[in-house]
């Protein structure tokens, strides 16, 4: 100010004598979504964000309870469409869990970033039978099993809190690694396994094709039972006589290798 010794232009202070302003009827139809939109533009696009999921939950509100397309939604907050999309359904995922008899109790927001990462990746929306209609994943199993891999669980016997196996984004980002191969699968949705032992076998399969196919023939031949092997036919009996030629002269060329 002056006193304090700043020169201010006269015309910068004869600005504040009148400052225009906006009046809106909150009552009128063609205005309902004026709150939300204002909200928005200060804590989605503007200089104090909210957090991930509650400007998901925003979204959500401007489209389902004020019926807003997805494009004018994301004009409004300043964002891309395919982006106010992907947070819509992360928002969707998590209130799908919300409702879940099971998992509703632990459903906490903060799980939000992993829905997040979830729906934008899709061999993830493939396992969980991702539906665009209804915004929900539809298949019961491989949901349970995604519910059980976000969150913390406690063991049985001394009820000692065991972190959930996907804590980060870059876990949840590892999802489609995983999912590609079987036996990976299995680790990870084995409890008694850990993630980093999941990786590594995913890890062992992109780097060398022809272990996974081992271990899927090693998990063909075991899974034979007696009466299985019974039915063998005279050209299957042929077929484990060549694998079994084959592994050996691999096995003897290895040694001979090793021994060089």
């Amino acid at each position: 100010d002056k006193n304090g010794g700043v020169e201010i232009p006269g015309e910068l202070i004869e600005s504040f004598d009148e400052l225009p302003i906006v009046i809106i009827d909150v009552n009128d139809p063609e205005n309902s979504d004026a709150v939300p939109v204002l909200m928005g533009i200060r804590h989605v696009s503007g200089v104090k964000p909210w957090g991930a999921y509650q400007q998901a939950m925003l979204i959500a509100q401007l489209m389902d309870d004020f019926q807003l397309p997805l494009q004018e939604t994301a004009a409004k907050l300043s964002m891309t469409t395919r982006e106010a999309n992907r947070r819509r359904r992360a928002y969707k995922a998590l209130e799908q869990m919300q409702r879940d008899e099971e998992f509703a109790d632990i459903a906490d927001p903060e799980l939000y970033y992993k829905f997040h990462e979830s729906v934008g990746i899709p061999e993830v929306k493939d396992w969980l039978g991702w539906s665009e209609n209804d915004l929900v994943f539809t298949n019961e199993d491989t949901r349970s099993q995604f519910y059980e891999l976000i969150t913390q669980r406690y063991d049985e016997e001394t009820n000692r809190p065991i972190p959930a196996k996907l804590q980060t984004r870059e876990d949840v980002r590892n999802l489609r690694r995983l999912l590609r191969d079987e036996n990976a699968k299995a680790a990870l949705l084995d409890p008694s396994r850990t993630l980093n032992e999941a990786m590594a076998i995913a890890i062992s399969t992109e780097t060398g094709g022809w272990v996974s196919q081992v271990r899927a023939a090693i998990s063909a031949i075991e899974g034979l039972k007696i009466k299985d092997v019974k039915l063998i036919s005279d050209d299957q009996l042929q077929l484990l006589e060549i694998l079994r030629t084959l592994l050996n002269e691999r096995i003897e060329d290895r040694k001979k290798l090793s021994s060089a």
